[in-house]
């Protein structure tokens, strides 16, 4: 599912794994920078200017994915080495090439609706011929 870009490819394969849009780059990157604080649903929604429901839904994702810890809130969970490597990696890319890292997830978010859209299309176009 890689893109043509000029990220590195580990870190292309990295966000491929644990980053499903702008919002979860976002709650990500909020959480591995402030790996201290505990964050709820309402404090990152206040923060990144997001709704509640799409705060908590990405603080969940990356709980399940082993980003994210949850106690009384969220927080950063560097217990895995690989997979702290990995939300490092995409760190180092977001404090020097946003844009293009943005770009890129954009890019990737776009393919999957894209994807959905055709599988759609191909199944009407299926019950079209019976």
């Amino acid at each position: 599912m890689a893109e043509q870009s000029d990220l590195p490819d580990v870190v292309t394969r990295d966000v491929d794994l644990f980053i499903d849009n702008l919002d979860s780059l976002e709650v990500v990157m909020l959480l591995y920078r402030e790996q201290t604080r505990a964050w709820t649903a309402d404090q990152v929604a206040t923060r990144l200017r997001i709704s509640a429901r799409v705060a908590r839904r990405e603080l969940e994702r990356m709980s399940t994915r082993g980003i994210a810890l949850l106690g009384e809130a969220f927080r950063f969970d560097g217990s895995d080495p690989d997979r702290a490597a990995a939300v490092a990696r995409i760190g180092a890319v977001y404090g020097t090439r946003r844009i293009e890292l943005i770009n890129y997830v954009a890019s990737q978010t776009l393919k999957r609706i894209q994807s959905i859209a055709d599988a759609f299309r191909i199944k009407k176009d299926d019950e079209g011929h019976e």
